[in-house]
């Protein structure tokens, strides 16, 4: 490999294209302006469901019509969930305007889900006159240790061709219509004991291996298999999550590239149709091991053991951007995943705006890195570490980068406290631009600790 930075070969983007002509002057109407989407091109989609590729486990006959029991008015008495019929008839009244607020549910077997694709929980739907509807599940969810395995949601260019042919006729199409994936698509409230396995969870913005979108609470949740999106991609919680303890992520995350070209037809008070093509690239932003970050985030006692890959705001436990999010705080968390990216590219966290803590941490993975990248967090602003350390092998190609630090944005240099890292050939800064000393860091070519062998739980 080589330690240029750049990790060539290390982000590898089998390509897909996805073309579809769209002919008619119906429509037109007026002097308006019609965009029509030509092209998608995104990452390579893995083996779907094992029984049928058209339709998702929410369709008629597919779907159960109630619950194996319970009233979910309490925990004691929550509405058990047994089967994937009865989990897809949760998705079926969220995603028709139940949003369960406050209820109780509890999970009382293993569930499998690998015979259709998989509608998550709560979402974002297109409707034919441009705008969408949102719903939402507000109530709490015990998976009691038992598994949900083999969940596919649907290949990315399925879903955008199905909204941009929701689409014809309206103004404009946009990727919103395919966010909000995982088990759960947009949900609040109190997530615990959940265990997904052997899925794969797709989707543009807000993906996550449980959720992908919420402000809610989740402990002991764990996720394996694979993921892939765009934006605010998580493994366990793609945009948001409050608190999250005791969580774990197993699973490869893809933080893919869209390049979209479009041709947009209008119609001057002449009547005369224009038209041009422009080709709209998406880079992929905010890709976390266990969450993407944004709002303010208290996260405890959790790791990352995938690799994760993407382009700007990359990190093992949060790929937050400083930009969108309030304090976050991370305790007693590891990453030994290989993390790989351009900007801001970090063992632990990619950024860490004002007040943001970062305590007993440690990252044991490859990072792979060029500007603001460092083996615990890619930068700083006005944000702290205290007892972390790196051990991983560190490849960057910019100054702007360091074993342990990329770079400071603001607020000084007296960041770190009681931080260490390897540096077995010396010759990297401990943080970027700052050579090999600074205040309340340490670097050591025998510092022999097995990290993944610690236990500060």
């Amino acid at each position: 490999m080589e330690k240029n930075g750049l990790f060539k070969g290390k982000i590898i983007f089998v390509l897909v294209a996805l073309v579809f002509a769209l002919i008619g002057t119906s429509l037109f109407v007026g002097n308006r302006q019609i965009k029509i989407v030509n092209e998608i091109t995104v990452a390579e989609d893995l083996t779907g469901p094992t029984e049928s590729t058209e339709g998702y486990w929410t369709d008629a006959g597919r779907r159960g019509d109630s619950f194996a029991g319970g009233d979910g008015l309490t925990e004691e008495t929550a509405y058990e969930i047994a089967t994937a019929e009865q989990l897809a008839y949760l998705a079926y009244s969220v995603n028709n305007g139940n949003s369960y607020s406050g209820k109780y549910f509890k999970q009382t077997a293993d569930i499998d889900l690998s015979k259709y694709y998989w509608q998550p929980i709560g979402g974002d739907f297109p409707l034919s006159d441009g705008r969408s509807r949102i719903f939402s599940f507000s109530g709490n969810f015990n998976g009691n240790n038992f598994t949900i395995s083999g969940g596919f949601t649907k290949p990315i260019e399925t879903n955008l061709k199905e909204y941009v042919n929701n689409y014809l006729g309206t103004e404009s199409s946009n990727l919103e219509a395919n966010s909000n994936s995982g088990i759960f698509g947009i949900a609040s409230g109190d997530f615990k004991n959940i265990n997904v396995t052997n899925s794969y969870i797709q989707g543009y913005l807000n993906v996550g291996g449980i959720v992908g979108e919420s402000g809610g609470y989740f402990n002991n949740c764990h996720f394996s298999g694979k993921i892939k999106g765009s934006q605010y991609v998580g493994g366990i919680v793609g945009r948001g999550g409050a608190y999250i303890y005791n969580c774990s992520n197993n699973s490869e995350i893809s933080g893919i590239m869209f390049n979209i070209l479009t041709t947009t037809y209008s119609e001057d008070e002449d009547g005369i149709i224009q038209s041009y093509t422009s080709n709209e690239s998406y880079v992929s932003e905010n890709v976390g091991g266990i969450s993407a970050g944004q709002g303010g985030q208290y996260i405890k006692n959790s790791y990352n053991a995938g690799k994760i890959s993407g382009f700007n705001s990359i990190g093992g436990i949060v790929g937050n951007d400083e930009r969108d999010s309030q304090e976050v705080e991370i305790i007693n968390c590891f990453n030994t995943g290989e993390i790989n990216g351009n900007n801001y590219v970090g063992g632990i966290a990619s950024k860490l705006g004002s007040g943001s803590k970062i305590s007993n941490c440690y990252n044991a993975g490859v990072i792979n890195g060029y500007m603001y990248s460092g083996g615990l967090v890619g930068s700083l602003n006005y944000a702290y570490i205290f007892n972390s350390f790196n051990v991983g092998e560190v490849y960057l190609g910019s100054e702007k980068s360091g074993i342990l630090l990329g770079a400071i944005t603001d607020g000084g240099e007296q960041l770190l406290y009681n931080c260490y890292c390897n540096d077995e050939e010396g010759d990297k800064s401990i943080v970027g631009g700052y050579e090999n000393t600074f205040n309340g860091a340490f670097k050591s070519d025998t510092l022999m600790i097995d990290a993944r062998n610690i236990d500060w739980y």
